[in-house]
Order: structure tokens, then sequence, then C-alpha cells
């Protein structure tokens, strides 16, 4: 799970404090003063059962992000407006020409074709899976990047939920303020999803069954397997019972998928869909056969994908530059240029080319020497907070050096103009409660906001990159209030 970028020190009064959380929800300024006077709301708790859990794969915070409805609106408009532009930028900006495509993001021309082939089959694959990182800062919300990956980390929110929810501490919380809540259910979007494209896609006989298929090594041992299987199947039967429809998910690895007919099934059961969970190595984890077989099955119409092929392109950093670069032109669609405008920091492809920011024209490798506590650079085509190279936070030396291994590589960089979060407070690990960067992961399944989380990571934190895979943040759940 991806970044990002720290806060200078702040010296903000408790008034101030409890005014920033007013503006998530009148219930988050209520837990802080809870957490004043309770002891046990600045304890870690026991989640290590839960976090050894085969279905979780992050630590989990102690504290609720607690927000109202007009904040999940603020959220669910940014979410879906940045997934819906990233979708078009292949065909409004590219012309969905190959060859412009495969030179853009760095991939061969028969792949590049595969990508736009699939989008044309399923309207700018608009299906698709989605995770947009995104800093609350002064001026809104502002989108680091957008992660168009079945695999994208985080929307077990239910799951979550669960766990927080049913602390005695929060169940305190809850009945002393009275506060309702409504947990988000990402998984309950999925099946919506699903079914949504399946329906439109492959002739309709009130059966849908999902395949989703894991790499090898991503396989958990088979009790692990069972209870994830009895999980979801569990919640999909309940689904697709209010739906009059039946259907069942499989797990499985990319070479049980079989086919017959141009159809795909697993373990004797035809596909309806089919959700691949290493999209960003399908070639190498499938082999030529499995592309065949999907690619039949799509062109056949007889299965939905996600992602699939699309998210060669559509995974990738450099879209927020593409976004960035045309706010102002013609080429996007007015609301899409919306987006960009009020979503998208400034954003630009690594290369010695002269660029604009904001009412200056400056040759880009001079902006990036001059300017680097203003800037982040991270690779276009990468995820897991490896590359992010934030200037505030590195040493002259460091940033020099990754410039100029940035330039070394025209155009599979980005740079991107820092912003900083909100300084909204949660528990550190020591029981103190301090200012946190908060990096909000806000999903979409298709055009449905799916509802999200965030990461949270001390402002004190040196390296400046909040990331769960690096051990910088924990997982927070976001629960809306009544």
């Amino acid at each position: 799970m991806m970044d990002h970028q720290m806060n200078p020190p702040r010296g903000d009064s408790s008034a101030e404090v409890r005014q920033l959380h007013r503006e998530l929800s009148p219930a988050s300024a209520a837990w802080l003063d809870f957490a004043d006077r309770e002891p046990d709301a600045r304890q870690r708790h026991g989640f290590a059962p839960f976090e050894r859990s085969p279905l979780i794969h992050y630590p989990l915070h102690a504290w609720p992000t607690l927000v109202d409805a007009r904040r999940v609106e603020r959220m669910a408009e940014a979410a879906r407006g940045m997934a819906r532009a990233v979708r078009s930028l292949p065909r409004r900006v590219l012309g969905g020409d190959p060859a412009r495509v495969a030179a853009f993001y760095d991939i061969d021309v028969e792949r590049a074709a595969g990508a736009i082939e699939a989008m044309s089959l399923s309207g700018d694959a608009r299906g698709a899976i989605s995770r947009g990182d995104f800093i609350d800062t002064g001026a809104g919300l502002k989108c680091l990047e957008l992660n168009v990956v079945a695999a994208v980390g985080g929307w077990e929110t239910m799951l979550q939920a669960m766990v927080v929810l049913g602390e005695p501490v929060v169940q305190r919380f809850i009945a002393q303020c009275g506060v309702r809540v409504k947990p988000a259910n990402s998984l309950l979007a999925f099946f919506r999803n699903v079914l949504a494209q399946a329906r439109e896609v492959v002739p309709w006989e009130g059966e849908c069954n999902i395949g989703i298929l894991l790499a090898d090594s991503d396989l958990p041992p088979p009790n692990a397997m069972e209870m994830a299987s009895a999980f979801l199947n569990g919640q999909y039967a309940d689904f697709l019972g209010a739906h009059g429809a039946r259907g069942e998910i499989l797990l499985a690895s990319y070479g049980q998928l079989e086919e017959a007919e141009g159809r795909l099934s697993l373990r004797g059961k035809r596909l309806h869909a089919l959700l691949e969970f290493n999209a960003r190595d399908r070639l190498k984890i499938g082999g030529p056969e499995f592309v065949a077989r999907t690619w039949a099955a799509l062109r056949s119409r007889s299965i939905a994908l996600f992602n699939g092929p699309a998210a060669d392109i559509l995974d990738d950093k450099r879209n927020l530059a593409l976004l960035s670069e045309h706010q102002d032109g013609d080429l996007l669609a007015p609301e899409d240029r919306d987006a960009a405008r009020r979503f998208v920091p400034w954003t630009r492809v690594v290369a010695p080319v002269e660029v604009t920011r904001g009412q200056e024209r400056v040759y880009l490798p001079e902006l990036l020497a001059g300017r680097r506590e203003e800037l982040v650079l991270k690779l276009g085509r990468d995820f897991g907070g490896d590359s992010v190279v934030i200037g505030r936070s590195a040493t002259t030396a460091a940033w020099d050096e990754a410039v100029a291994r940035a330039l070394e590589e025209p155009r599979a960089w980005v740079v991107q103009e820092q912003v900083v979060s909100r300084p909204y407070h949660y528990l550190r690990s020591d029981g103190v409660v301090a200012p946190h960067t908060v990096i909000w992961g806000l999903f979409v399944m298709g055009d449905l906001f799916a509802g999200s989380m965030v990461r949270v990571g001390p402002d004190a934190d040196s390296s400046g990159v909040v990331n769960v895979q690096q051990g910088a943040a924990a997982v927070g759940v976001v629960i809306e209030v009544e």
C-alpha cells in the first residue's frame, strides 16, 4: 500500500485540533474529548488475532476515523471523478493509438493494443476496481495516485470495522455520545459492480459465478483458503439471494483455469466474471495459454473481466501527469477537466523539457535541482512506496541522486508538487496523541463509491513516506456516523 507526504512541525492548540476534527464530523471531535478522559482509549488494543487472519494483511490502528454524510459525499465525488477521468485518458488524450500508448507507458505495442482493445470492449473499463490515494489539504482533497488493480490493498473495510467497533472502549463511546454508525462495506459494492457488469456483458441466466485468481506464491494454506472461501461465499449468497440470483465465488490459481468452447470455468463451474488478483503480472504468472483463453472469452462476451489487460495502462502514476498537463485543454471532457483541476496536484513526467508550473515556464531539470523542498519524485510504474523520494525529507545528496536517476530514465518517473496533510490527531504507539499524516484511500468499484480507509503515520517520522508495507503506518477504519 502506497505512500506519502510528511507535515512540517505544528503547534496547533487544542481548540484548533477539535475544530479540524469537527469538519470530519462532530463525533470525531467528541472522540478526542473522550480519549482525553478515558485511559482505555489511549491503549493499543489486542488486534493481533485479527491481524493474523489470512483475510487481513496490514496492522490496524486502534482509533476509528469518524466522518459524517457530508464528508462521505466529498470523498465519493473525488474518488469517482478521478476514476472516470483516468479511464478516459488512453482514448481522449492518446487517441486510442497503440503506438502512442506504447510510447507513453513504455510498453510494447502488442501489449498496448491489447489494453486498448480490452477497454473498447468494456466502455473504457467502466467496471474497473480502483483505489485513489488522497491527502486532505487546506485546499481540499488532492490525489497522489490512482491504483487501478484488483489487488489494491485495504478494501476489507467491513472486517476492519467489525474489529474496531467491537472494542469495549469504542462501544462505550458510542453509547455515551449517542452516535449511530454506518460501517462501509466495500465487498458489497464489489458484488454490485460485478453483477451489473456480468449482466451487461454475459447473457443472463440468473447465475453469476466469480473466479478469483491468485499466483501460486500468493495462495494461502488450505485451511486459510477454506476460511476465506467460506466467508466470501456466505456474504455473496446473502447478496445474490436479495437479487433473486444464484452463484458462487471460486478461489484458485491461474493454472487451474479451464476453457471449453470459449467459456472459462473452475472446478467444473462456468464462470461469468473473473477477477485477476495479480493483473500487473498476468502474462508472467498465467503464461501465454492463460492470456489466450481470457482473450477468447472476452471477445466472445462470455466473461466480465476485472481488471485484466486494461490495468497495463490504467495502473500507472503517469496518468496524473496527463491529467495535470491537459486540465485546461480541450481533449478532456468538461467533467474530467474539472476533476483534474480540483483533485490533481501539479504533476509532470520527468524529461529534459520545458514545463509550465503556475505562471512560470521553466526547464524541468532546473526545477528539480532548485525546488527540492516543494517536490516529490516517484516511478510511474511502481507500488509499495519503494521509489518515492520526498524532497523535504531527503538530504540534498539523496535528492540529487534521485534526480539523476530519473533523468537517466526519461519519461519513466513523475515529479509531483508536494501536498501536505492537515494535522489530524491520532494515537501514537507510545500512547501520545499527536499530529499524523493521513492518506485517504478511496475505493471505487466501477462507478460505485465503495468506502474508504486511511493510512496514518506520525508527523515525527523522518522518512516522510506513510507506507504500511514499509512499517511506517497503520490502516485506520473510516466509519460514517449520523
